[in-house]
C-alpha cells in the first residue's frame, strides 16, 4: 500500500495559509473566476460551497468543492489560464493564495518532482478535456451534474 494523503487542513496548516494569503467572502451566485480567465491565484475553501463549471455559461457542471478543498491549483502551478469557472453555490469564506507565493513553493520542490506535478497537471487537464467531450455527446451518467446545476439556480 502506497503512501496515504491527509485530506483534512489541521490548525498549524491553516495558520500557514492565511499567513501567505487572504480571506474573502463570496455570495452566492458570485463568480470567483470564469473558464479561460488568467488569474493564476489558489484558493481554499474556509465555509461554503464551490461550483466548478466547464465553460465561461456555466452549463457543464464538473464538481463541487466543499470546506478544506481547494480550487485553481491547476492554473497556479502551470500558469495557463484557468480550464474551468468556479462560481458560488452558496456564501462562501475562501483563503487566496497570490500566484507568487505558488511559485516560491513550486521552485523549492525538487526539479524532478516539481515536472512531475506539473505533468500530472496536463495529464488530467487533458483527461478532463476527454470526458468533456463525452459528457457533451451524451456518453457519461450526468446525475451529478443536474444536481450541482440545482444548486447554483436555488433561491
Amino acid at each position: 500500500m502506497g503512501p496515504t494523503i491527509q485530506n483534512t487542513f489541521n490548525v498549524e496548516m491553516m495558520a500557514s495559509l492565511l499567513t501567505s494569503g487572504t480571506v474573502m467572502t463570496l455570495k452566492k451566485g458570485e463568480v470567483l473566476f470564469y473558464d479561460g480567465d488568467t488569474c493564476k491565484d489558489l484558493y481554499v475553501v474556509i465555509d461554503g460551497m464551490i461550483g466548478i463549471f466547464k465553460g465561461r455559461d456555466l452549463l457543464v457542471p464538473l464538481t463541487i468543492v466543499q470546506k478544506n478543498g481547494f480550487l485553481g491549483e491547476m492554473a497556479a502551478i502551470t500558469g495557463n489560464p484557468r480550464s474551468a469557472s468556479a462560481v458560488a453555490l452558496m456564501d462562501a469564506q475562501l483563503i487566496v493564495l497570490p500566484a507568487a507565493s505558488i511559485d516560491e513553493k513550486m521552485k523549492q520542490l525538487d526539479p524532478f518532482f516539481r515536472m512531475l506535478v506539473i505533468k500530472v497537471i496536463e495529464n488530467l487537464a487533458r483527461t478532463n478535456l476527454i470526458l468533456l467531450g463525452k459528457v457533451i455527446a451524451g456518453n457519461v451518467n450526468r446525475s451529478h451534474s443536474s444536481d450541482l446545476t440545482d444548486l447554483l439556480h436555488q433561491s
